[in-house]
């Protein structure tokens, strides 16, 4: 029988859907939407994922872990927990330790707490506006984290997010003390089980669909890659007799390597190209190791090598591509503008929106950028973590490019701060970025 939060919970879907049905705008995007789910590429696994909990329901109930009143328990778990797993099974092949890492947030202290508050409920009234409220929040502190114009909401949104919460546990605890005696604990324990051996009995089928979508991936991209049919069989033969159910490692297989496997003369050829994307990709993994251990080894320090590159590189890589794309971006501006007009642009920064996540930078990159009046040159400069600062510029039309790096940023463009060297790219000045 379902409590009150999930009364309301059900009443708010309901108050949701009437509204979005009552929207011609919005009743076209949920017809989208279920015509997405009635693609049979993506109904059909989602089928078969439903077969696999009414099969794990089974083994609960024989083995006395599922029983029919917690139904409801399990209608809320698929809609939340399972779709969320279902549409999150890639990454599986990107993340590491992704089982291990669900294995423990489903054992969690964060769910012990969430177990703990749904126990006992308030008032259906109540009920019907706290959930709102804490979804608002919720979305508002997400939303806050995402833009640096509402980040500094964030912080009293999180606050306000944690004492409601911390309300609603103190007074299920409070109930659940009182009622020590009337709560049938055999029921309570199976509650709590519940979520944990459904979501862990449910990753072995994770595994399988990332697996049989990373393989039907790869198939099609060696099937791209050539139209030579035995060429493909072999190159997929290869590929399965290699790599077995590695599921990261198959995923991992991009780019050339599909041009190679493909070019294979023969099928021990073909293991070959695999055997060696292998090795290069515990190589890349070595050295990404080795990077990581030499960030905590050396953070804080201020040492250099032979070269006079500083020991201590946090966020250097990072750092040098954002600038160098920023770079690539003002030179095909510069380009693509009409010849008598020619100049570099001053607000490419706010067109980007300072957005170097895929550089690797946090979203407030903390890049700097200056125009010359012109518009004839530019720089960009950024302070690392370690206090290091990189900058890099023009003082003329493309391709010219200067790099700096250095315990202070530049006081102006190059060839006018001497801090920029002599001439562009100048070994005295750009020791850092070198790898």
């Amino acid at each position: 029988m379902p409590n009150n939060r999930e009364w309301a919970l059900l009443i708010w879907f309901c108050v949701v859907l009437v509204a979005i049905l009552s929207s011609k705008s919005l009743r076209g995007s949920l017809g989208q939407v279920l015509r997405t789910l009635a693609n049979p590429k993506l109904s059909i696994p989602l089928g078969v994922m439903l077969g696999y909990v009414a099969l794990e329901l089974w083994f609960g109930y024989k083995f006395s872990l599922w029983r029919t009143d917690l139904t409801t328990d399990v209608v809320l778990w698929v809609s939340i927990s399972a779709l969320a797993l279902f549409f999150k099974f890639d990454e599986a092949s990107k993340t590491p330790h992704f089982f291990r890492r669900r294995i423990t947030a489903t054992v969690g202290i964060t769910e012990l707490l969430q177990f703990l508050t749904n126990l006992f409920v308030l008032s259906l009234a109540a009920e019907l506006i706290v959930l709102p409220l804490l979804a608002a929040l919720a979305m508002l502190s997400a939303a806050a984290g995402g833009y640096d114009h509402l980040r500094s909401a964030k912080k009293p949104v999180d606050v306000l997010l944690g004492l409601i919460s911390l309300a609603l546990l103190a007074y299920a605890l409070q109930h659940m003390l009182a009622n020590w005696d009337n709560i049938d604990w055999d029921s309570v324990l199976r509650k709590f089980a519940l979520p944990i051996w459904l979501t862990i009995g449910l990753l072995p089928f994770v595994y399988l669909l990332s697996l049989y979508a990373n393989y039907g991936l790869a198939f099609m991209r060696i099937d791209f890659a050539t139209k030579d049919r035995r060429a493909r069989r072999r190159a997929k033969l290869a590929l399965i007799a290699s790599l077995h159910f590695r599921s990261r490692d198959i995923h991992a297989f991009v780019g050339p390597w599909y041009k190679r496997i493909v070019s294979a003369s023969n099928f021990a050829a073909a293991r070959h190209v695999v055997s060696d994307f292998q090795n290069s990709r515990r190589d890349a993994e070595r050295v990404a190791i080795e990077e990581q251990e030499r960030f905590r080894r050396y953070a804080g320090s201020d040492e250099t090598d032979a070269e006079g590159r500083r020991l201590d590189r946090r966020e250097f890589k990072e750092t040098i591509k954002a600038l160098r794309w920023l770079a690539t971006c003002q030179m095909g501006w510069y380009r693509n503008t009409d010849k008598r007009g020619h100049r570099y642009r001053a607000d490419l920064l706010e067109t980007l929106s300072n957005d170097f996540i895929s550089q690797g930078l946090p979203l407030d990159s903390g890049v700097t950028m200056k125009i010359a009046k012109n518009g004839q040159a530019w720089y960009a400069w950024r302070r690392t973590v370690t206090g290091w600062c990189f900058a890099i510029g023009s003082a003329g039309p493309p391709p010219d490019q200067w790099e700096y790096d250095g315990p202070e940023p530049p006081r102006s463009f190059p060839g006018k701060d001497r801090r920029w060297g002599e001439k562009p790219f100048s070994d005295e000045v750009n020791p850092n970025w070198r790898p």
